[in-house]
Protein backbone atom coordinates (compact mmCIF):
# COMPACT_ATOMS: atom_id res chain seq x y z
CA UNK A 1 0.00 0.00 0.00
CA UNK A 2 3.00 2.23 0.42
CA UNK A 3 3.65 1.85 -3.30
CA UNK A 4 0.18 3.25 -4.03
CA UNK A 5 0.88 6.36 -1.95
CA UNK A 6 4.25 6.76 -3.67
CA UNK A 7 2.48 6.47 -7.02
CA UNK A 8 0.06 9.24 -6.07
CA UNK A 9 2.91 11.44 -4.90
CA UNK A 10 4.76 10.65 -8.12
CA UNK A 11 1.66 11.71 -10.05
CA UNK A 12 1.61 15.01 -8.20
CA UNK A 13 5.31 15.62 -8.80
CA UNK A 14 5.26 14.61 -12.47
CA UNK A 15 2.29 16.86 -13.24
CA UNK A 16 3.73 19.64 -11.05
CA UNK A 17 0.52 19.64 -9.01
CA UNK A 18 -1.75 20.09 -12.02
CA UNK A 19 -4.12 17.31 -10.98
CA UNK A 20 -7.84 17.92 -10.75
CA UNK A 21 -8.32 18.92 -7.11
CA UNK A 22 -11.83 17.46 -7.07
CA UNK A 23 -10.72 14.07 -8.42
CA UNK A 24 -7.57 13.53 -6.40
CA UNK A 25 -9.15 12.89 -2.98
CA UNK A 26 -11.39 10.25 -4.57
CA UNK A 27 -8.30 8.48 -5.88
CA UNK A 28 -7.43 7.84 -2.24
CA UNK A 29 -10.52 5.62 -2.04
CA UNK A 30 -8.73 3.13 -4.31
CA UNK A 31 -6.53 2.12 -1.37
CA UNK A 32 -8.04 0.54 1.78
CA UNK A 33 -5.20 1.86 3.92
CA UNK A 34 -5.99 5.41 2.85
CA UNK A 35 -9.68 4.83 3.56
CA UNK A 36 -8.73 3.76 7.09
CA UNK A 37 -6.65 6.91 7.45
CA UNK A 38 -9.59 8.99 6.23
CA UNK A 39 -11.82 7.34 8.85
CA UNK A 40 -9.32 8.39 11.50
CA UNK A 41 -9.13 11.91 10.09
CA UNK A 42 -12.91 12.15 10.16
CA UNK A 43 -13.05 10.92 13.76
CA UNK A 44 -10.13 13.04 15.01
CA UNK A 45 -10.78 16.15 12.90
CA UNK A 46 -8.51 18.51 14.85
CA UNK A 47 -5.23 16.97 13.65
CA UNK A 48 -2.63 18.86 11.64
CA UNK A 49 -2.05 16.76 8.56
CA UNK A 50 0.60 16.73 5.88
CA UNK A 51 1.03 14.97 2.57
CA UNK A 52 -1.79 13.21 0.78
CA UNK A 53 -4.05 13.23 3.81
CA UNK A 54 -3.96 17.03 3.96
CA UNK A 55 -5.45 17.09 0.46
CA UNK A 56 -8.20 14.68 1.46
CA UNK A 57 -9.03 16.62 4.61
CA UNK A 58 -10.55 19.33 2.40
CA UNK A 59 -13.14 16.86 1.07
CA UNK A 60 -15.86 16.01 3.53
CA UNK A 61 -16.37 12.25 3.21
CA UNK A 62 -19.14 10.85 5.37
CA UNK A 63 -18.20 8.26 7.97
CA UNK A 64 -20.81 5.87 6.57
CA UNK A 65 -19.42 6.24 3.06
CA UNK A 66 -15.89 5.54 4.23
CA UNK A 67 -16.99 2.49 6.21
CA UNK A 68 -18.94 1.29 3.18
CA UNK A 69 -15.74 1.65 1.15
CA UNK A 70 -13.86 -0.47 3.67
CA UNK A 71 -16.61 -3.09 3.53
CA UNK A 72 -16.42 -3.08 -0.27
CA UNK A 73 -12.68 -3.74 -0.02
CA UNK A 74 -13.50 -6.71 2.20
CA UNK A 75 -16.44 -8.14 0.25
CA UNK A 76 -15.28 -7.69 -3.35
CA UNK A 77 -11.99 -9.64 -3.16
CA UNK A 78 -13.59 -12.37 -1.05
CA UNK A 79 -16.48 -12.68 -3.52
CA UNK A 80 -14.07 -12.81 -6.45
CA UNK A 81 -12.03 -15.52 -4.74
CA UNK A 82 -15.16 -17.55 -3.99
CA UNK A 83 -16.26 -17.22 -7.61
CA UNK A 84 -12.89 -18.39 -8.93
CA UNK A 85 -12.61 -21.31 -6.51
CA UNK A 86 -16.20 -22.43 -7.08
CA UNK A 87 -15.62 -22.57 -10.85
CA UNK A 88 -12.76 -25.04 -10.46
CA UNK A 89 -13.43 -28.67 -9.81
CA UNK A 90 -11.60 -30.63 -7.18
Amino acid sequence: MLVFDLGLLGLLVSTEGNVDANLFPYMLLLNPTDIFRLVNITYFADQNLTGLMAIAQQTQFSMYGLLAGLMAWLVMPASLAMFIFNRRGL
